[in-house]
């Protein structure tokens, strides 16, 4: 994207700031257009500073792959009211580039910028392009300001690889995008609708998620088929290199308990996302005895092989016991705050209560605070 405005005697710092500002009133930014963006505006100000930083920030952790263009919209109008300083412009047509019959031969030595070659976008979105009358007087005084609507359509350019002869980089781009790994979660419990996905991300775009999955198919971390009639439904799921993440999922997992802050008050929280905490853990529960827990909406199949925990999403047909447990009633007992027998107080269990109590002990305590190593 390019700035269709200047200001000769603005500084560095000034125009750095402008542009943050309106950056961060932004909810829509991406990782390519913002990079190109700030670039743009490093460019067009000569400015370095806070805006090579948010730069390098969005650059490392996309948001969407569309930018809404509301950052430029905000830009313009803040500089609009700001500049004091004097300026001067050409004349020209927004939508030709040609100057005006008006222009000075000296204002014709300052030609509008034009978009940079290394900064191409894709976007229909308006583009807010300055135009001003040209006057004798324009190198003294305060001009006024025209702002003309534009239609343009770009191409993205996004750097999406680091270029590393390393493995860890070279895995980073496949699955280092951000929403990339929580995708990977969603579907380490079982497959999965596209709607299902969408609910176990709040916060993700939709324009994100489909743009995700497209890529994990891409990378044959994902791939999606249709279930057998009569459901006819189509679902996504792990391939073997999406089940080999498992373990760095738990490790992560680990890692966050142990390093990462506390979550807030309205953090969001579902029952999938605490049962990977506990899945794995070690289980008295007998092979080939199965126990279905029932959290709101969501069936989780809990079972046991080689002596640990195993999770799926959905209900255990035949099962040995139902448990129906209260969303609270679960989180109280994942991070230790009610024990597994104060829990079945609070639930309903039908079947064998002896299984229901063996295949819940591995839940107890599972998201609490490693002790230090």
């Amino acid at each position: 994207m390019w700035l269709a405005m200047r200001h000769p005697g603005i500084s560095a710092l000034r125009a750095d700031a402008l542009f943050v500002s309106a950056l961060q009133r932004s909810d829509d930014p991406s990782t390519g257009q913002v990079r190109n963006a700030i670039a743009a505006a490093v460019r067009e100000f000569g400015g370095q500073g806070c805006a090579e930083q948010v730069a390098q920030e969005f650059g490392d952790h996309p948001e969407t792959a569309v930018v809404r263009m509301r950052w430029a919209r905000a830009l313009a109008a803040e500089a609009c009211r700001s500049w004091s300083a004097r300026w001067s412009c050409v004349g020209t047509d927004a939508r030709t580039g040609t100057p005006r019959s008006g222009s000075s031969a000296a204002t014709r030595q300052h030609p509008e910028p034009g978009p940079p070659p290394t900064a191409p976008l894709t976007s229909t979105k308006p583009l807010l392009v300055r135009t001003c009358s040209a006057s004798p007087a324009a190198d003294t005084t305060l001009q006024p300001v025209k702002l003309i609507l534009v239609k343009t359509k770009r191409t993205v350019a996004s750097m999406k690889y680091y270029g590393q002869a390393c493995a860890i980089a070279r895995a980073l781009d496949v699955v280092g995008e951000r929403w990339s790994l929580l995708l990977v979660r969603e579907l380490a419990l079982g497959p999965r609708r596209y709607r299902d996905l969408a609910t176990g991300l709040p916060g993700i775009p939709s324009n994100i998620l489909a743009a995700r999955l497209k890529d994990l198919q891409a990378a044959g971390v994902i791939t999606r088929r249709t279930l057998p009639a009569p459901t006819d439904v189509t679902v996504y799921e792990l391939t073997g290199a999406g089940r080999a993440l498992q373990p760095a999922l738990t490790e992560l997992l680990h890692w966050g308990l142990r390093y990462a802050p506390e979550p807030s008050q309205d953090a969001a929280a579902q029952p999938g996302w605490g049962l990977l905490g506990a899945a794995g853990r070690p289980a008295a529960l007998p092979a080939g005895q199965t126990c279905e827990l029932r959290v709101g909406p969501e069936f989780f199949y809990l079972g046991s092989d080689a002596g640990k925990l195993t999770v799926r999403r959905g209900p255990a047909p035949d099962g040995d016991a139902v448990v129906t447990m209260p969303a609270d009633t679960l989180y109280s007992l994942l991070t230790g705050q009610t024990t597994v027998t104060d829990a079945v107080r609070h639930s309903t269990v039908d079947g064998d209560t002896g299984i229901a109590y063996r295949a819940l002990e591995p839940l107890a305590a599972a998201l609490t605070k490693p002790a230090a190593m």
